[in-house]
Protein backbone atom coordinates (compact mmCIF):
# COMPACT_ATOMS: atom_id res chain seq x y z
CA UNK A 1 0.00 0.00 0.00
CA UNK A 2 1.32 3.48 -1.10
CA UNK A 3 2.41 6.20 1.78
CA UNK A 4 -0.22 8.48 0.78
CA UNK A 5 -3.08 5.76 1.18
CA UNK A 6 -1.08 4.88 4.47
CA UNK A 7 -1.33 8.20 5.75
CA UNK A 8 -5.22 8.77 5.38
CA UNK A 9 -5.62 5.49 6.76
CA UNK A 10 -3.25 6.50 9.92
CA UNK A 11 -5.17 9.77 10.28
CA UNK A 12 -8.85 8.52 9.91
CA UNK A 13 -7.51 5.67 12.74
CA UNK A 14 -7.24 8.39 15.01
CA UNK A 15 -10.72 9.69 14.61
CA UNK A 16 -12.79 8.74 17.55
CA UNK A 17 -16.63 10.66 19.20
CA UNK A 18 -18.36 10.37 22.33
CA UNK A 19 -21.81 11.68 20.38
CA UNK A 20 -23.48 9.29 19.44
CA UNK A 21 -25.34 11.26 17.20
CA UNK A 22 -22.35 12.59 15.10
CA UNK A 23 -21.84 8.27 14.27
CA UNK A 24 -23.13 7.63 11.45
CA UNK A 25 -22.05 10.80 9.11
CA UNK A 26 -18.58 10.19 10.62
CA UNK A 27 -18.28 6.40 9.78
CA UNK A 28 -19.82 7.26 6.36
CA UNK A 29 -16.89 10.25 5.34
CA UNK A 30 -14.60 7.48 7.25
CA UNK A 31 -15.76 5.10 4.58
CA UNK A 32 -15.67 7.37 1.73
CA UNK A 33 -12.13 9.02 2.35
CA UNK A 34 -10.40 5.69 2.47
CA UNK A 35 -12.31 4.93 -0.77
CA UNK A 36 -11.09 7.83 -2.67
CA UNK A 37 -7.31 7.61 -0.75
CA UNK A 38 -7.17 3.64 -2.17
CA UNK A 39 -7.40 5.23 -6.09
CA UNK A 40 -3.83 5.83 -5.28
CA UNK A 41 -3.19 2.48 -5.27
CA UNK A 42 -5.09 0.87 -8.30
CA UNK A 43 -1.81 1.63 -11.03
CA UNK A 44 0.67 -0.29 -8.53
CA UNK A 45 -1.73 -3.02 -8.16
CA UNK A 46 -2.36 -3.68 -11.89
CA UNK A 47 1.33 -3.46 -12.10
CA UNK A 48 1.86 -6.34 -9.40
CA UNK A 49 -0.84 -8.13 -10.69
CA UNK A 50 0.83 -7.83 -14.07
CA UNK A 51 3.99 -9.24 -12.75
CA UNK A 52 2.07 -12.16 -10.98
CA UNK A 53 0.69 -12.77 -14.49
CA UNK A 54 3.59 -13.44 -15.95
CA UNK A 55 5.37 -15.77 -13.24
CA UNK A 56 2.52 -17.82 -12.56
CA UNK A 57 2.49 -18.48 -16.73
CA UNK A 58 6.35 -19.16 -16.22
CA UNK A 59 6.24 -22.09 -13.54
CA UNK A 60 3.05 -22.96 -15.77
CA UNK A 61 5.19 -23.88 -18.21
CA UNK A 62 7.75 -25.21 -15.99
CA UNK A 63 5.85 -27.64 -14.15
CA UNK A 64 5.18 -28.88 -17.26
CA UNK A 65 8.19 -28.77 -19.49
CA UNK A 66 10.62 -28.48 -16.63
CA UNK A 67 12.66 -25.28 -17.78
CA UNK A 68 12.84 -21.73 -17.62
CA UNK A 69 15.02 -19.12 -20.06
CA UNK A 70 18.36 -19.37 -18.81
CA UNK A 71 17.51 -21.35 -15.75
CA UNK A 72 15.43 -18.84 -14.14
CA UNK A 73 11.95 -18.45 -13.85
CA UNK A 74 11.81 -14.97 -16.69
CA UNK A 75 10.87 -15.74 -19.83
CA UNK A 76 9.09 -19.00 -20.67
CA UNK A 77 10.07 -21.51 -23.20
CA UNK A 78 7.96 -23.36 -25.15
CA UNK A 79 3.87 -22.60 -25.80
CA UNK A 80 0.98 -22.22 -23.60
CA UNK A 81 0.55 -24.07 -20.55
CA UNK A 82 -2.23 -26.35 -19.22
CA UNK A 83 -5.19 -23.45 -18.54
CA UNK A 84 -6.41 -25.20 -15.53
CA UNK A 85 -2.61 -25.63 -14.00
CA UNK A 86 -1.98 -22.01 -14.92
CA UNK A 87 -5.25 -20.57 -13.22
CA UNK A 88 -4.70 -22.70 -10.51
CA UNK A 89 -1.24 -21.27 -9.93
CA UNK A 90 -2.82 -17.56 -9.81
CA UNK A 91 -5.29 -18.59 -7.36
CA UNK A 92 -2.54 -20.43 -4.45
CA UNK A 93 -4.65 -23.50 -5.29
CA UNK A 94 -1.47 -25.84 -6.00
CA UNK A 95 1.51 -26.30 -4.10
CA UNK A 96 4.37 -26.37 -5.93
CA UNK A 97 8.37 -25.28 -4.78
CA UNK A 98 8.31 -22.10 -7.01
CA UNK A 99 4.46 -21.13 -4.90
CA UNK A 100 6.41 -18.22 -3.05
CA UNK A 101 7.71 -16.74 -6.08
CA UNK A 102 4.26 -16.76 -7.98
CA UNK A 103 2.10 -15.30 -4.90
CA UNK A 104 5.34 -12.53 -3.92
CA UNK A 105 5.22 -10.45 -6.91
CA UNK A 106 8.23 -8.11 -5.70
CA UNK A 107 8.31 -4.42 -5.02
CA UNK A 108 6.46 -1.59 -7.37
CA UNK A 109 7.85 1.94 -6.33
CA UNK A 110 6.71 5.60 -7.67
CA UNK A 111 9.16 4.96 -10.12
CA UNK A 112 7.31 2.79 -12.29
CA UNK A 113 5.50 6.05 -13.08
CA UNK A 114 8.27 7.56 -14.49
CA UNK A 115 8.68 4.85 -17.51
CA UNK A 116 4.95 5.14 -18.48
CA UNK A 117 3.55 6.11 -21.93
CA UNK A 118 1.84 9.06 -22.73
CA UNK A 119 -1.03 6.89 -22.83
CA UNK A 120 -0.70 5.72 -19.41
CA UNK A 121 0.27 8.76 -17.87
CA UNK A 122 -3.06 10.67 -19.04
CA UNK A 123 -4.64 7.86 -17.70
CA UNK A 124 -3.51 8.00 -14.05
CA UNK A 125 -3.90 11.75 -14.72
CA UNK A 126 -7.23 11.41 -14.63
CA UNK A 127 -7.50 8.69 -11.63
CA UNK A 128 -5.53 11.31 -9.76
CA UNK A 129 -8.32 14.16 -10.88
CA UNK A 130 -11.03 11.28 -9.40
CA UNK A 131 -9.15 10.99 -6.00
CA UNK A 132 -9.64 14.63 -5.41
CA UNK A 133 -13.33 15.26 -6.60
CA UNK A 134 -14.01 11.71 -4.87
CA UNK A 135 -12.14 13.46 -1.68
CA UNK A 136 -14.17 16.89 -1.97
CA UNK A 137 -17.22 15.05 -2.25
CA UNK A 138 -16.86 13.05 0.76
CA UNK A 139 -16.49 16.12 2.47
CA UNK A 140 -19.14 18.16 1.34
CA UNK A 141 -21.61 15.23 2.66
CA UNK A 142 -19.53 14.99 5.89
CA UNK A 143 -19.92 18.69 6.60
CA UNK A 144 -23.66 19.22 5.73
CA UNK A 145 -24.67 15.54 7.97
CA UNK A 146 -22.50 16.36 10.53
CA UNK A 147 -23.85 20.36 10.96
CA UNK A 148 -27.23 18.47 10.83
CA UNK A 149 -26.78 16.21 12.97
CA UNK A 150 -25.36 18.47 15.35
CA UNK A 151 -27.98 20.75 15.04
CA UNK A 152 -30.51 18.19 15.69
CA UNK A 153 -28.79 16.88 18.89
CA UNK A 154 -28.81 20.37 20.27
CA UNK A 155 -31.56 22.61 19.10
CA UNK A 156 -31.46 24.54 22.30
CA UNK A 157 -28.14 26.93 20.95
CA UNK A 158 -27.32 25.60 17.49
CA UNK A 159 -30.67 25.98 15.53
CA UNK A 160 -31.56 29.76 16.44
CA UNK A 161 -28.51 30.42 14.15
CA UNK A 162 -26.97 33.69 16.37
CA UNK A 163 -23.00 32.77 15.40
CA UNK A 164 -20.83 35.31 13.05
CA UNK A 165 -22.47 36.37 9.78
CA UNK A 166 -25.91 34.45 10.24
CA UNK A 167 -27.84 37.38 7.92
CA UNK A 168 -26.09 35.96 5.20
CA UNK A 169 -27.98 32.58 5.53
CA UNK A 170 -30.62 35.00 4.46
CA UNK A 171 -32.93 34.43 1.01
CA UNK A 172 -32.35 36.82 -1.77
CA UNK A 173 -35.43 39.03 -0.49
CA UNK A 174 -34.04 39.37 3.23
CA UNK A 175 -36.41 36.44 4.65
CA UNK A 176 -34.94 34.41 7.26
CA UNK A 177 -36.29 31.17 5.80
CA UNK A 178 -33.79 29.63 7.24
CA UNK A 179 -35.38 29.96 10.32
CA UNK A 180 -39.18 29.39 9.23
CA UNK A 181 -40.86 25.52 8.98
CA UNK A 182 -43.22 24.40 6.59
CA UNK A 183 -46.24 23.22 7.88
CA UNK A 184 -45.65 20.16 5.42
CA UNK A 185 -42.98 19.30 7.27
CA UNK A 186 -44.11 19.58 10.79
CA UNK A 187 -47.12 17.46 10.18
CA UNK A 188 -44.87 14.93 8.40
CA UNK A 189 -43.32 14.60 11.72
CA UNK A 190 -46.12 14.21 13.85
CA UNK A 191 -45.12 17.73 15.49
CA UNK A 192 -42.40 17.02 17.25
CA UNK A 193 -39.34 18.77 15.77
CA UNK A 194 -37.45 19.44 18.88
CA UNK A 195 -34.89 16.74 17.13
CA UNK A 196 -35.59 17.60 14.12
CA UNK A 197 -34.27 21.30 13.82
CA UNK A 198 -31.12 20.69 12.01
CA UNK A 199 -32.88 18.70 8.97
CA UNK A 200 -35.48 21.91 8.83
CA UNK A 201 -32.72 24.00 8.09
CA UNK A 202 -30.82 21.71 5.59
CA UNK A 203 -34.31 20.95 3.90
CA UNK A 204 -35.74 24.59 3.08
CA UNK A 205 -32.91 26.97 3.52
CA UNK A 206 -28.66 26.00 4.22
CA UNK A 207 -26.58 23.83 1.44
CA UNK A 208 -23.57 22.57 1.86
CA UNK A 209 -22.05 22.31 -2.02
CA UNK A 210 -19.93 25.08 -1.53
CA UNK A 211 -17.14 26.18 0.51
CA UNK A 212 -18.36 29.50 1.82
CA UNK A 213 -21.93 28.02 2.72
CA UNK A 214 -20.49 25.55 4.95
CA UNK A 215 -17.87 27.82 6.24
CA UNK A 216 -21.33 30.30 7.19
CA UNK A 217 -23.57 27.30 8.56
CA UNK A 218 -20.57 26.93 10.76
CA UNK A 219 -19.80 30.32 11.88
CA UNK A 220 -23.77 30.79 12.49
CA UNK A 221 -24.70 27.50 14.57
CA UNK A 222 -21.80 27.70 16.89
CA UNK A 223 -20.92 30.08 19.41
CA UNK A 224 -17.81 32.58 19.05
CA UNK A 225 -16.41 30.42 22.08
CA UNK A 226 -15.79 27.66 19.21
CA UNK A 227 -13.37 27.10 16.96
CA UNK A 228 -16.11 26.34 14.35
CA UNK A 229 -16.81 29.94 14.36
CA UNK A 230 -13.39 31.26 14.25
CA UNK A 231 -12.11 32.39 10.64
CA UNK A 232 -8.65 31.27 10.94
CA UNK A 233 -10.33 28.17 11.36
CA UNK A 234 -11.33 27.81 7.79
CA UNK A 235 -8.23 29.22 6.41
CA UNK A 236 -6.78 25.56 6.48
CA UNK A 237 -4.44 26.22 3.13
CA UNK A 238 -5.06 22.30 2.61
CA UNK A 239 -8.94 22.98 2.68
CA UNK A 240 -8.41 26.23 0.37
CA UNK A 241 -6.37 24.02 -2.11
CA UNK A 242 -8.01 20.90 -2.49
CA UNK A 243 -11.18 22.99 -2.89
CA UNK A 244 -9.87 25.05 -6.19
CA UNK A 245 -8.22 22.13 -7.22
CA UNK A 246 -11.36 20.57 -7.60
CA UNK A 247 -13.14 23.33 -8.91
CA UNK A 248 -10.89 23.73 -11.56
CA UNK A 249 -10.65 20.15 -12.77
CA UNK A 250 -14.78 20.22 -12.29
CA UNK A 251 -15.20 23.61 -14.58
CA UNK A 252 -12.17 24.28 -16.24
CA UNK A 253 -10.75 20.50 -17.12
CA UNK A 254 -7.69 21.84 -14.97
CA UNK A 255 -6.55 24.40 -16.99
CA UNK A 256 -5.73 27.46 -14.55
CA UNK A 257 -8.34 30.64 -14.92
CA UNK A 258 -8.27 33.51 -12.20
CA UNK A 259 -10.28 32.24 -10.07
CA UNK A 260 -7.98 29.37 -9.20
CA UNK A 261 -5.37 31.52 -8.69
CA UNK A 262 -7.77 33.51 -5.93
CA UNK A 263 -8.71 30.33 -4.55
CA UNK A 264 -5.69 28.18 -4.09
CA UNK A 265 -4.75 29.83 -0.93
CA UNK A 266 -0.85 29.88 0.53
CA UNK A 267 -0.25 25.69 -0.51
CA UNK A 268 3.84 26.13 -2.34
CA UNK A 269 2.93 22.79 -3.87
CA UNK A 270 0.16 24.62 -6.23
CA UNK A 271 1.65 28.16 -6.17
CA UNK A 272 3.58 27.91 -9.13
CA UNK A 273 0.64 27.73 -11.93
CA UNK A 274 -0.38 30.67 -14.07
CA UNK A 275 -3.00 31.23 -15.37
CA UNK A 276 -3.75 28.71 -18.58
CA UNK A 277 -1.21 26.38 -17.21
CA UNK A 278 -2.82 22.28 -16.92
CA UNK A 279 -3.26 21.66 -13.57
CA UNK A 280 -1.26 18.08 -13.09
CA UNK A 281 -1.40 16.29 -10.02
CA UNK A 282 1.62 14.09 -8.84
CA UNK A 283 2.40 11.74 -6.08
CA UNK A 284 4.22 13.53 -3.69
CA UNK A 285 1.86 16.92 -3.70
CA UNK A 286 -1.27 14.72 -3.28
CA UNK A 287 -0.10 12.81 -0.46
CA UNK A 288 0.79 16.27 1.03
CA UNK A 289 -2.73 18.19 0.22
CA UNK A 290 -4.94 15.08 0.61
CA UNK A 291 -3.23 14.23 3.75
CA UNK A 292 -3.83 17.86 5.07
CA UNK A 293 -6.63 18.01 4.48
CA UNK A 294 -8.37 14.75 5.96
CA UNK A 295 -6.32 15.82 9.35
CA UNK A 296 -8.77 19.25 8.67
CA UNK A 297 -11.30 16.67 7.92
CA UNK A 298 -11.03 14.80 11.33
CA UNK A 299 -10.23 18.08 13.46
CA UNK A 300 -13.58 19.41 12.14
CA UNK A 301 -15.42 16.30 13.55
CA UNK A 302 -13.49 16.44 16.49
CA UNK A 303 -14.49 20.37 17.07
CA UNK A 304 -18.03 19.52 16.91
CA UNK A 305 -17.74 16.57 19.50
CA UNK A 306 -16.16 18.30 21.68
CA UNK A 307 -18.46 21.37 21.78
CA UNK A 308 -21.57 18.54 22.27
CA UNK A 309 -19.83 17.33 24.93
CA UNK A 310 -18.98 19.92 26.70
CA UNK A 311 -22.32 21.55 26.40
CA UNK A 312 -24.70 18.92 27.52
CA UNK A 313 -28.20 18.94 25.62
CA UNK A 314 -31.30 19.59 27.81
CA UNK A 315 -33.66 17.18 27.79
CA UNK A 316 -36.46 17.15 25.17
CA UNK A 317 -39.90 18.01 26.73
CA UNK A 318 -42.14 14.84 26.79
Amino acid sequence: MGRGSVLVREVLGDLSINTAALTKATQTFITNAKNAADLAEVPFEFVRYGMKLERALAVANFVERGTFTGGVPGRLLGGVPDANLFTKLLRDEIDTPHRNYVQSSGVVTADVIEVMNESARKMLTSLMNSQVILMWSAFEALAGDLWNAAVNHHPETLAELTGVNAQDLLDENGNATAKTVPLSFIIKHKFKIHDKMGTVHTENRIKFDKLREIILAYRAAFPELCKLNSVDFWKDRHLKAICAIRNNLVHKAGKVDKQFTKQRGDEISIAHYQVDDDIVLEGTMMQSILGGFVKFCVLMVQEVDGWLRANPVTPAPP
